[in-house]
């Protein structure tokens, strides 16, 4: 998904899944809404973090378990996964790697006041940009539930 610059990119904007190494699923993207079972939940947080508001983001995914060839009888099976979050692809006019402002100001349109961000914040708000185009690999190891006795 590309975000552009005049437009930034909402989790309401977030419309297909991309899938691979599911071999019944012969399309690389599928809707969010599918007829594949596999169910995928984005939810936004704002929260503070050292006297900084941050945004937070949850996936939450279900996969059926007849896509690892397992069934509901096979209690105490071994579940490894692998899921890859790609982060946001940079607009395509966006030549090059992305570069470092080295200095912001900014108007207040009520005051006219002019208000400059330190070097500090040029370089925190730089990599909050560059977190959301990271690619982050999540992987774990479950073991189905067993029924209890």
């Amino acid at each position: 998904m590309a975000s552009h610059p005049d437009r930034p990119w909402k989790i309401a904007d977030f419309k297909e899944i991309e899938i691979s190494g599911i071999p019944e699923i012969k399309s690389q993207l599928i809707p969010m809404v599918n007829e594949y079972g596999i169910q995928v939940g984005i939810s936004e947080i704002d929260e503070m973090l050292h006297e900084k508001p941050r945004k937070h983001y949850i996936v939450e995914f279900a996969v059926p378990l007849q896509y690892f060839g397992l069934t509901d009888l096979d209690l105490g099976a071994i579940l490894d996964y692998a899921v890859v979050l790609q982060g946001v692809i940079p607009h395509p006019s966006a030549a090059g790697p992305p570069m470092k402002p080295s200095g912001i100001a900014t108007e207040d349109p009520s005051s006219g006041r002019v208000f400059t961000v330190s070097e500090k914040e040029i370089n925190e708000m730089f990599e909050d940009m560059l977190d959301t185009q990271r690619r982050t690999e999540l992987k774990g190891t479950y073991r189905l539930a067993t029924k209890p006795d």
